[in-house]
């Protein structure tokens, strides 16, 4: 629209052409006494203004109000020296439309000198909100990732170059911004080929997939490697497209999953395989051995004094010389030689390839030799020795546990001489099995004769510092020998089938027990059992278990199972079947020392459990180990995850606890509270305690 001011020149030739350029076309005039007014205006005002042309050219402040304040503050003096400098006019500003409504304008207007001094301003403004929210978005994204721990790198689709970095990437990467901007994905990813990169950028550029994540490895300036977890999106705002890779350092996780892992196939405390690595290997030896014709030989050694050390020295001092004794024994032996702990203070040994019994004999002495040097802990001083049975394959059994039972029967045989020495298996050994039977008619009678006992050792609430619960622990009190802990007895009890009536005395007991100190008005708390894969072969069914739970009067929420890995090793359908009775019954489930002898982390989703107990063996070093550390917290954090309760044991020290707090682990019980306590003493434990 013109304005009745409006000077002849080029006046109505603008006018004609301005209504089909896209924005406001306008011409201004600068007066010399300053006054500024408005000639011209075009319609495209009332879209981008929500002010009309009409109003504008009658008073500039229409337009002028509708700017935000801080053009307003310099406005009329940059324009004054445009006009007198005759400089271009190429601002950027933002408005309040009258509806309220931000946006953004790029004006541009050239100046012409007039004869009576005045300066005309023809130019254009221009809507830039789309433009301009657009790079306020991207810097505010910057700044975002720019804060970020993960790597972001966007990169273009066409030469694969990176356009834009963030500093966690500069810094986790120790190379330069600049030394990167000229780099590709491929010379970052070591494992990550051209084909591979190419099908995922196709993958995503299809539109097949909105984001491909996978695992790869980068490579720092100084060559060490580490690996991340990437996800790859594409972002089609950009021409050509160009993509974002999101890349996340996974050393931590990776580390304790190798651990998890490690637990499966390694001893957690000496390193060394276990029990199930070892049947392994034996199996492998006699398949070997048939092949070539060759002998092999097993030891099975147990150590000497050990229990002594453990009761007059501690669990920690025990576990130390565990620790230095499977250093001592892999440095006695070949490297073809397997060395594996089997459980508790036994280990065994295979030598592959010997050509006569005198081969394991002269092994067997140099560990002898070896074990008996002085092992120095705490500035202190042990002395031990062991005992060791050898037997040959194939001149004394050809299957596995025939062969590990023959080296069991001599190395009971080299105790029984004087310990400190070692014994080759003989038919004549039947005076070994012999006492075993011994231990047998022993054993059923110690169910006739009450001289099995339970004892209850608490478990506390790390929320509320109450005890909540109590795990039943069984001993043997046996006439001439004492108190018998379940590790010398239960795996005969096992072998023998008296699991069966053993474990349905224990969950009967336990339930009574529990249910009397209910009625006694004590607290109403859960009590744990323990319950082994021998114990569902020998009768534990759902039916047996709600029948112990009617006769003593216990609830079934007041009970937890303890449920060991044993009990779905092979998919059991038995122990599937089980799993479902316990759960329709309404009582609670525990995975046992969980972390220590899961060989496959998937048997986890299919167990229906509440809680997971994390093994003492964790907790020991806790607060000096870092690796312990960083396994208790991927436990804690894998339990949490798959929606598991937890419950720690083996707790000793203030400092363990201190650590475990945080970690949002749910019950806790070890020494720090209690040792066992006979159920009178539980009694008045309960009674009596007080949070720590």
């Amino acid at each position: 629209m013109l304005s009745d001011k409006t000077p002849s020149i080029d006046g109505e030739r603008l006018a004609a052409i301005a209504e089909s350029i896209p924005g406001v076309v306008y011409q201004r005039i600068v007066m010399p006494d300053g006054d500024i007014h408005y000639t011209y205006i075009s319609e495209g005002a009332r879209d981008l203004f929500g002010v009309s042309p009409e109003e504008i050219l009658k008073d500039p402040n229409a337009l002028f109000n509708i700017f935000t304040p801080e053009y307003h503050a310099t406005f009329r003096e940059r324009l004054l020296i445009a006009a007198k400098e005759l400089k271009m006019w190429d601002v950027e500003a933002s408005i309040i439309t009258r509806e309220g409504e931000r946006k953004y304008t790029h004006a541009i207007a050239r100046p012409t000198q007039q004869g009576d001094g005045s300066v005309v301003f023809d130019g254009v403004i221009l809507d830039s909100t789309k433009s301009r929210q657009a790079e306020i978005m991207v810097q505010h994204l910057g700044r975002i990732l720019d804060r970020s721990s993960n790597e972001v790198y966007v990169f273009n689709s066409d030469d694969l170059r990176f356009v834009q970095i963030n500093q966690s990437a500069v810094d986790n990467l120790n190379y330069t911004n600049d030394e990167l901007m000229s780099m590709t994905p491929m010379e970052l990813a070591t494992d990550f080929g051209d084909d591979l990169l190419s099908r995922f950028l196709e993958q995503l550029q299809s539109g097949k997939q909105n984001e491909i994540s996978f695992e790869t490895t980068h490579r720092r300036k100084d060559g060490t490697m580490y690996p991340v977890d990437v996800t790859l999106q594409i972002s089609r705002e950009h021409s050509p497209p160009c993509f974002v890779a999101i890349a996340q350092d996974i050393s931590e996780r990776k580390r304790a999953e190798d651990h998890i892992r490690r637990q499966a196939s390694f001893d957690a405390l000496t390193g060394l395989p276990n029990r199930t690595v070892f049947f392994d290997h034996m199996t492998m030896a006699i398949a070997g051995s048939s092949r070539y014709g060759k002998n092999f030989a097993v030891l099975f050694l147990d150590l000497d004094r050990f229990k002594d050390v453990n009761d007059s020295l501690g669990h920690i001092v025990g576990d130390e010389l565990l620790k230095m004794v499977g250093e001592r024994l892999k440095t006695s032996v070949r490297g073809i030689d397997t060395v594996a702990r089997f459980g508790g203070d036994e280990f065994t040994i295979i030598l592959p390839e010997i050509s006569r019994g005198h081969d394991a004999a002269i092994i067997a002495e140099k560990i002898l030799e070896r074990l008996s040097t002085a092992f120095t802990i705490e500035d202190q001083d042990l002395f031990i020795g062991a005992s060791i049975g050898i037997t040959v394959y194939p001149n004394d059994a050809s299957d596995e546990i025939t062969l590990l039972r023959n080296a069991d029967m001599a190395m009971y045989m080299a105790k029984e001489e004087g310990r400190n020495t070692y014994r080759f298996f003989s038919p004549e050994m039947s005076a070994k099995a012999i006492k075993r039977m011994q231990m047998e008619v022993d054993l059923r009678r110690a169910l006739a004769d009450d001289e099995l006992v339970l004892f209850y050792q608490p478990i506390v609430s790390m929320s509320s510092g109450e005890v909540t619960g109590m795990e039943a622990l069984l001993r043997w009190n046996h006439p001439q020998h004492g108190f018998i802990t379940p590790d010398d007895f239960i795996p005969l009890a096992e072998e023998t089938g008296l699991i069966g009536p053993i474990g349905e005395w224990v969950l009967g007991t336990a339930c009574r027990q529990a249910n009397e100190w209910a009625n006694e008005g004590l607290p109403t708390l859960k009590i744990s059992v323990n319950v082994s894969s021998r114990q569902l072969m020998h009768g534990l069914s759902g039916e047996t278990i709600a029948r112990q739970l009617e006769e003593s009067g216990l609830p079934p929420a007041s009970l937890t199972l303890e449920i060991t890995e044993s009990l779905f090793i092979g998919d059991s359908p038995e122990a599937i079947a089980w799993l479902g009775d316990i759960r329709e019954l309404g009582i609670s489930l525990s995975i046992d020392d969980f972390g220590t002898g899961f060989s496959s982390l998937s048997y986890l989703k299919d167990i229906p459990a509440d809680f997971v107990k994390i093994d003492r063996s964790f907790i020991i070093g806790l607060t000096e180990n870092s690796e312990d550390r960083a396994m208790v917290k991927a436990i804690v954090s894998l339990a949490h995850a798959m929606g598991f309760q937890t419950v720690v044991e083996g707790i000793e020290t203030v400092e363990q606890l201190d650590f475990l707090k945080p970690l949002g682990c749910g019950y806790v019980q070890g020494f720090y509270y209690s040792k066992p306590l006979s159920a009178d003493e539980f009694s008045e434990f309960l009674k009596d305690f007080k949070s720590p």
